[in-house]
């Protein structure tokens, strides 16, 4: 007797020396893991809970069998709320150890979404028919500079509200209402940036799921005798030829002290102007996206009531602007003509040209006096020279106009 019970109690120590588990993994339809999914064992012989688990970092989990536990029916299930609430596997427990996977739907999140209402000068009021822009911002660290892209556009509802899901993975987002060419107040409001700015640089990151209201910036322009003007042309560092003319690029008129003043695009012969402003002075800059956009400060008073001669170049990094210099000793009717670029690359474009009436004749010499280049423009044609078959060197460009004759050097 005493040897049957000495063999019993060894028996008991040895199978309680070996702990049993039930393991496994638990993932979902689109293979990830699921961290910190409950699992729960049951003995449904006994109908007594047993243990749980949560899943790790991996989706796997491990319940110890306790030792009271014998020969019996064991329940081991997990919740899924796509498939009727919980999912469940049955097995008879022997005293071995019990694998157990899961394979639970993938309830994929709500997609990000941001949205608001853009105002003008009265809050309460909404702008309807705004355009909306939302713009990825990402820094490339290769070239040393911001990308800017803009990754969908909107146009807001009868009160002036707007919304955007959120694309899949982004860097910084920006959000831009400009009012569209046909509103009668698309003069009067400034294309804007939220929070409240003309310029992509001080615009604020917006936060996904939350909501961006923006309200325009109004231009104040009273109106008055001065006039600025000039071109955007493609500068160095481009696939296209410098001196190109660039369209639809946005110059912003500021007074001296950041007022807004008014707004324009270039046109398809990279022409811009800002009419009837009252003397004094002004900053202008562009909004071209991923480049600084550094101001052009002028000034305009009775003796320089007009300024013609202004040229934007669009570069690599930056997009800047700058008076174009005027050759002297140019017939006083056609001072507001001037070249660029000079010294020329592959076009030498003749600024102003276009504002004297009638046909232009424009000759290029060499300095032994062989004609190189001469053509006609029409009355309003914008004058573009081609120079990139010409030898580098010193020539002069001739412009005869029924206004006089004016004289150019050009370096090439």
């Amino acid at each position: 007797m005493k040897r049957l019970l000495l063999s019993a109690i060894c028996s008991f120590i040895a199978s309680a020396a070996i702990a049993t588990t039930v393991s496994g993994n638990i993932s979902n339809t689109n293979a990830q893991p699921i961290v910190n999914q409950v699992v729960y064992a049951e003995d449904t012989t006994s109908n007594q809970w047993m243990d749980s688990a949560l899943t790790d970092a991996s989706g796997n989990y491990s319940i110890a069998v306790p030792a009271w536990v014998t020969n019996c029916g064991m329940l081991v299930h997990t919740s899924d709320f796509c498939n009727a609430g919980y999912q469940s596997q049955g097995f008879a427990y022997t005293g071995s150890d019990i694998t157990a996977d899961f394979v639970l739907c993938y309830l994929a999140p709500p997609p990000a979404t941001i949205g608001g209402t853009i105002t003008s000068s009265n809050p309460a009021q909404g702008d309807t028919a705004t355009v909306v822009y939302l713009v990825d911002q990402s820094y490339d660290s290769v070239a040393l500079t911001y990308i800017l892209t803009a990754v969908d556009s909107t146009i807001t509802d009868h009160i002036g509200q707007y919304g955007f899901h959120l694309p899949a993975s982004y860097g910084t987002l920006l959000v831009k209402a400009a009012l569209p060419p046909s509103s009668p107040d698309y003069a009067g409001y400034l294309p804007t940036y939220y929070t409240s700015s003309l310029n992509w640089s001080g615009a604020t990151a917006i936060v996904p799921n939350s909501t961006v209201d923006i309200q325009l910036i109004a231009g104040v322009n009273p109106g008055g005798p001065g006039f600025i003007g000039g071109d955007v042309l493609q500068g160095a560092n481009k696939s296209t030829a410098v001196g190109d003319p660039l369209n639809k690029r946005v110059l912003i008129l500021t007074t001296q002290a950041n007022v807004p003043v008014a707004y324009t695009y270039s046109n398809a012969s990279g022409q811009f102007s800002f009419p009837s402003v009252p003397f004094g002075t002004y900053k202008i800059f562009g909004d071209v996206m991923g480049k600084a956009n550094p101001p052009l400060t002028i000034t305009l008073s009775s003796q320089a009531p007009s300024i013609s001669n202004i040229v934007f170049e669009e570069h690599s990094h930056i997009f800047d602007g700058h008076i174009a210099t005027t050759v002297a000793n140019v017939n006083g009717k056609l001072s507001g003509i001037s070249l660029f670029p000079n010294p020329a690359i592959d076009n030498i474009n003749i600024l102003g040209l276009e504002t004297v009436s009638g046909v232009k004749t424009v000759t290029l010499g060499s300095m032994s006096g062989a004609t190189v280049y001469s053509h006609t423009f029409a009355n309003g044609e914008k004058a573009v020279v081609p120079v990139n078959a010409l030898s580098k060197g010193v020539y002069m460009l001739n412009v005869s106009t029924i206004e006089g004759l004016a004289t150019f050097k050009v370096t090439k």
